[in-house]
């Protein structure tokens, strides 16, 4: 399905060769990609920034279709690809593997997980391998450079982590707990919350972890490079995390909510040994934060000094970028993001030229769901200090 680009403001450093197709690192845009069919709504998921320096789209539509854009360098729209409806509820992180991009959705029929397969020189989005027996995908991202994790959820042991070797095999899968209806209980769990389900590792894929709903709440649980369980942060009651990102130094930054209330721990020792709480984190509190919707953090390096960007939607429905140094944990610097229209962060991503991608939901005219990507360039963020 072909979708319209509604709104480009593009701003490029004009160099005085003829050739201005080139790439330019000094790129700004804000893009909001519309449809003109009416009543179709979209859900973004993740993005990718691809070979040529374009960037490659996930998302649902409010039919749960799986649906994939790719955009220019320039936030310009390419191409995009509906999935058949066999194929529902597609799930992050996009993965990349010899020139090629992955991620997975579910089957129609049974819920099973299915590695989806991009080719984007050649515009091809199709399903690749079925991983029977391994229902509810939830989550999916790197254990190191060269294999994956996914995390699935059974009826009857609830969490499942699997490992995927470089060309996709699952090497091993790792169940935690009998759970008695465990689906019927994520199912009603949903109603009345909006958890993040995530899985990812660090030190090279030695540490393990991932956030799913288990019999006592939600919980981020650690575990070994075998899949083994070692330590947990547990929550109750509806808190729980929402994101972290680790650092070399055997630290992490969470977000997560505890009494209704939002906060960012940066810099926490990550316990991977230990079986701790929430309340343990001891962060820093967020007012401003809309609770219910995501917040997510990234490092990156600006000029040879590393930095931690948080990123969250605001009880007014703009986005909020707070930078802080990795070095001494303070805030630097803080940008929004948005205007008339309330937006929802949903990732953020460093790009090959230092600069900045923001992908993000945007309610247009209170009704219409739609993808917006912004990209800040490396010399307006530097600006900011």
């Amino acid at each position: 399905m072909r979708l319209f680009l509604v709104c480009v403001i593009a701003f490029m450093m004009v160099s005085c060769q003829k050739d201005t197709e080139a790439f330019l690192p000094t790129e700004k845009f804000n893009s909001i990609f519309d449809n003109p069919t009416e009543g179709q709504n979209y859900e973004p998921i993740d993005v990718a920034q691809t070979e040529d320096g374009g960037y490659l789209i996930l998302a649902s539509t409010n039919s749960n279709q799986v649906f994939v854009m790719k955009v220019s360098p320039r936030g310009e729209f390419i191409w995009s690809k509906t999935m058949s409806s066999a194929y529902i509820s597609p799930v992050g992180n996009i993965v990349k593997n010899q020139g090629n991009y992955y991620f997975i959705v579910s089957t129609l029929t049974d819920r099973t997980a299915v590695l989806v397969e991009v080719k984007d020189f050649d515009q091809i989005v199709e399903p690749l391998r079925n991983y029977t027996g391994y229902r509810r995908p939830l989550a999916f991202g790197y254990l190191n450079p060269d294999n994956y994790l996914l995390l699935t959820h059974n009826d009857t042991i609830g969490a499942v982590l699997s490992k995927i070797q470089e060309g996709f095999a699952m090497e091993w899968a790792r169940g935690y707990d009998e759970f008695e209806e465990a689906n019927s209980t994520l199912d009603d769990y949903l109603d009345s919350n909006t958890p993040e389900f995530f899985v990812g590792a660090y030190n090279n894929g030695s540490n393990i972890y991932f956030n799913t709903l288990r019999p006592d709440g939600m919980t981020m649980t650690y575990a070994n490079d075998q899949g083994i369980e070692t330590g947990r942060i547990s929550a109750t009651d509806g808190d729980g995390i929402n994101s972290i990102i680790t650092s070399n130094d055997g630290k992490g930054s969470f977000n997560y909510t505890l009494g209704n209330q939002s906060f960012f721990a940066n810099g926490t020792n990550l316990a991977n040994n230990d079986s701790t709480y929430i309340s343990q984190l001891d962060g820093e509190l967020q007012p401003d934060r809309l609770s219910n919707k995501k917040a997510l953090s990234l490092s990156i390096e600006l000029s040879a000094t590393p930095y931690i960007v948080n990123a969250f939607t605001t009880v007014d429905g703009r986005i909020k970028l707070a930078f802080y140094s990795d070095n001494s944990r303070e805030l630097s610097a803080i940008e929004y993001v948005g205007g008339n229209d309330p937006m929802e962060v949903v990732k953020i991503m460093a790009t090959e030229d230092q600069g900045l991608v923001v992908l993000a939901k945007i309610i247009m005219g209170g009704v219409k769901q739609r993808i917006s990507l912004f990209k800040i360039p490396k010399e307006e963020i530097v600006d900011l200090f």
